[in-house]
């Protein structure tokens, strides 16, 4: 049997496998299965999407066809991502970390070495809302140089009035600014005052701010959903007037 003619469009197809082995003195390709028989001494086999060889590994030749087709959107990517790189906040790696605005950052319980991070990141005070914070958070944010603020409050139950005001008046202090945010995994306690800023300072409507909520991994399940119910409350509860206060800026 003559071999069959390769087009360009094959041909353009094979350049990326380079390393068959080598050389290759006759191809043909056979009905549906498009098995191209190699007449070096060892044979390699394309059957449909895959090929195999005696002596490497099994591929499968759609995945390298749809990364080959990503290189494109990844790189339309850049500038954003470029972007984002180039915030000061850009260095931080506490986890499930976000910055809001310029003036709230938020996101779980840092490690010691991670104030040093906030810090640097030009954050002048640190707001934990855990009930039980860790013995050294204190000392280990002072010692980066930034104000520490512990608003204990449960992350199953609502936040008291009192634990509220004393929120907004922390975060209202021009020298407080920036801020950062935090309880034990930054979901429900931060996502929680996170959603009255929003509402408060920010005109957000409830259903905006819970959906930021669940961005950052909120869930009403074991025992936290009176935390979603009271953010809806206290929209409707809150005065109109209060969307458009604006935060005291430095």
């Amino acid at each position: 049997m003559q071999p069959q003619r390769i087009y360009p469009r094959q041909r353009k197809a094979l350049k990326h496998f380079r390393w068959l082995p080598q050389p290759i003195r006759s191809a043909s390709i056979l009905g549906r299965e498009n098995r191209i028989v190699m007449s070096h001494s060892k044979r390699v086999v394309f059957s449909g999407a895959q090929f195999c060889s005696n002596r490497y590994r099994r591929f499968t030749l759609l995945p390298i066809l749809i990364s080959i087709a990503c290189i494109q959107p990844v790189l339309a990517e850049k500038p954003a991502v470029a972007e984002k790189s180039a915030s000061r906040a850009s260095n931080i790696r506490i986890k499930n970390f976000g910055m809001m605005d310029d003036h709230f950052y938020r996101g779980a319980q840092p490690r010691r070495e991670e104030y040093q991070d906030l810090a640097a990141a030009g954050v002048k005070t640190v707001i934990d809302l855990r009930d039980d914070p860790e013995r050294w958070a204190k000392s280990a944010a002072e010692e980066s140089g930034l104000h520490y603020v512990n608003i204990p409050m449960s992350d199953s139950h609502r936040p008291a009035e009192e634990q509220i005001s004393q929120f907004f008046q922390t975060i209202g202090a021009a020298a407080n600014q920036p801020f950062y945010v935090h309880c034990l995994g930054g979901r429900h306690r931060t996502g929680v005052m996170g959603a009255l800023y929003r509402m408060k300072l920010g005109g957000w409507s409830a259903d905006k701010a819970y959906d930021e909520m669940k961005k950052y991994d909120f869930y009403t399940r074991w025992g936290h959903s009176d935390l979603k119910t009271f953010v809806f409350d206290y929209y409707h509860a809150m005065p109109k007037t209060e969307s458009t206060m604006a935060i005291a800026t430095p």
